[in-house]
């Protein structure tokens, strides 16, 4: 820059300065720091109260923690390059980069049992649920804040505050995961089976009063393998239930991972209060024109053993059940 025929260097120190005063612009602004306040409310105070339906407080802390964590995520991001003394960096490569992360963090929390958990076992339960998928357009919404939203003029020490509130909502477990003692359905073994050119998995992905829910992973070697699941039958002592709809036939590929999901509802708080420990899930398949049969045996338990009646007060609690 020239003033008056004499070069002018531009003041590195104020920029930088400047950048690391802004590190945490996106997040200092009332819509994500509400996001993160309906996270806190809903996990420790909604969940479990019967204030609002299960339906709602079960998806609304998912809906608001994919709004705000990418943002907290990119807000940190920008903070460490300041701090490396780097020069701020394309921001929708760091807004990008941030949803990223953000969505394959999340699917996998609610796909994979395995990194369910590993997560479960650092940060306390979480819910294998694929229903919670439904909750990832809230990242569109944080794609927009990161690109055209307009912080508000905040101190340093506020945007501190706000980044180290947001990290500890995000890491948070809720009060009432730290004290579920519901029954629950689980598998005895690893539930593996080998269906003519398909091989299978299955596990339980969600037990609660309102019945069980059973992802089935199927997959092949072969060069093509069209699987169909001809029956889905819970077998309890006292009844037999069957899956509330069934997948369609599926085409297989080497490489591919074909999942669906079999939904079983019956009243889970009646199954334990009868007694019933004991269950058969029970699937049909044909499989390359061969039809297969595989049993997968359940137990219903309580985690530490407790044995205690489910009652009517508990049909109020809200969430993950």
């Amino acid at each position: 820059m020239h003033a008056g025929g004499v070069r002018v260097k531009p003041n590195r120190m104020h920029t930088d300065a400047g950048q690391r005063a802004s590190f945490a612009g996106p997040l200092c602004h009332p819509l994500p720091l509400a996001a993160v306040l309906a996270l806190v409310v809903n996990d420790h105070v909604l969940k479990g109260s019967g204030l609002l339906p299960a339906a709602v407080t079960g998806k609304l802390s998912d809906v608001a923690g994919l709004f705000f964590f990418p943002v907290l995520c990119a807000s940190l991001v920008r903070a460490l390059r300041g701090l490396a003394g780097r020069c701020d960096g394309d921001g929708m490569v760091r807004a990008l980069g941030s949803i990223a992360i953000t969505g394959s963090v999340f699917a996998a929390l609610k796909l994979s049992p395995s990194f369910n958990a590993v997560a479960g076992r650092l940060w306390g339960h979480n819910t294998l649920d694929p229903t919670d998928l439904l909750a990832l357009p809230s990242l569109g919404l944080a794609w927009l804040w990161l690109r055209h939203g307009r912080p508000v003029p905040t101190g340093d020490g506020l945007k501190v505050a706000a980044v180290v509130a947001t990290g500890l909502a995000s890491v948070a477990t809720s009060r009432l995961h730290a004290q579920r003692v519901y029954p629950q359905w689980t598998a005895d073994s690893a539930a593996r089976q080998s269906l003519a050119c398909a091989t299978g998995e299955a596990w339980v992905g969600k037990s609660g009063k309102e019945g069980m829910g059973v992802p089935l992973e199927l997959r092949t070697g072969e060069p093509r393998c069209a699987v169909e699941v001809t029956g889905a039958e819970l077998q309890l002592p006292s009844r037999v239930v069957a899956a509330a709809a069934l997948p369609g036939r599926m085409e297989l590929r080497p490489g591919d991972i074909e999942r669906v999901w079999l939904a079983f509802p019956f009243d889970g708080d009646a199954a334990w209060n009868a007694g019933e420990r004991r269950a058969t899930l029970r699937l049909a398949f044909i499989a390359g024109n061969e039809p297969r049969s595989w049993d997968i045996e359940l137990s219903n338990a309580i985690e530490g053993g407790e044995q205690i009646r489910v009652g009517e007060r508990d049909r109020d609690r809200g969430g993950d059940r």
